[in-house]
C-alpha cells in the first residue's frame, strides 16, 4: 500500500500542484487547460501501445512489481521536472511525460492484487488498494503546498521525485518476498 501511496502522489499533483506551480508563475487558467488535454491526449495514444504490451506481460505468473517501481520512478521525475518548469510548454511536457508512468502504474498494481489477493477477497483488495489513490489525492496538495510555502517550486520538484523514488525502493522487499521460492520448492531442492 505504501509503494502505491507513493507512486500517485505524482498522478495527484498533476490536478493539485500543477495549477499551483502554473499560478505561482502568472500563466492564465487557459494553460492549466491545455496541460489536461495534452495529458489526456497522450492517455489516448500511449494507451493501445502500452496496454497491449502490459497485458502480455500481466499473464506471466510472477506479479508486476518491478513494473510498478519503474512507474514511480517515471511519475516522479517526470512531475518532479514540472517544479523545474515555468512557461506553459514546461509544464505540459511534465504532464506528459507522467502518462507513461501512470499508464503502468495502474496495470501493475491491479496486476499485483490479481497475483497475491485470494480469488474470494479479490474486491477487497481492490478497494483497500482504492483508498491510497484517495490518499494521495489528501497528501499531494498537503505536500505540494508545504513546498511551494517553504522552499519553491525547486522544493516541490525535488519532494515529487523523493516520493517516486521511495516508492520504487519500496517494491524492492516487496518483490523480494513475492518472488521467495515457496517452501516447497526450497526443501526439494
Amino acid at each position: 500500500m505504501a509503494a502505491s501511496l507513493l507512486t500517485l502522489i505524482p498522478v495527484a499533483a498533476l490536478f493539485s500542484v500543477l495549477p499551483m506551480m502554473m499560478a505561482q508563475d502568472g500563466l492564465p487558467s487557459a494553460a492549466y487547460g491545455r496541460t489536461q488535454i495534452a495529458s489526456a491526449a497522450t492517455v489516448v495514444g500511449l494507451s493501445p501501445l502500452f496496454n497491449s504490451r502490459l497485458a502480455r506481460r500481466a499473464q506471466r505468473p510472477a506479479p508486476m512489481v518491478g513494473l510498478l517501481g519503474l512507474s514511480g520512478v517515471v511519475l516522479g521525475a517526470a512531475m518532479g521536472s514540472a517544479g523545474l518548469a515555468s512557461s506553459a510548454g514546461g509544464y505540459t511536457a511534465a504532464a506528459a511525460l507522467a502518462v507513461p508512468g501512470e499508464i503502468i502504474a495502474f496495470v501493475a498494481a491491479t496486476n499485483i492484487l490479481d497475483k497475491i489477493a485470494p480469488a474470494s477477497n479479490r474486491g477487497l483488495y481492490a478497494g483497500i488498494w482504492g483508498t491510497t489513490l484517495a490518499a494521495a489525492v489528501l497528501c499531494s496538495p498537503a505536500l505540494g503546498g508545504w513546498a511551494l510555502t517553504y522552499g519553491g517550486h525547486h522544493a516541490v520538484a525535488l519532494i515529487t521525485l523523493l516520493s517516486g523514488l521511495l516508492a520504487a525502493s519500496l517494491c524492492l522487499p516487496l518483490s523480494a518476498l513475492l518472488y521467495r521460492p515457496s517452501c516447497a520448492s526450497e526443501t526439494s531442492a
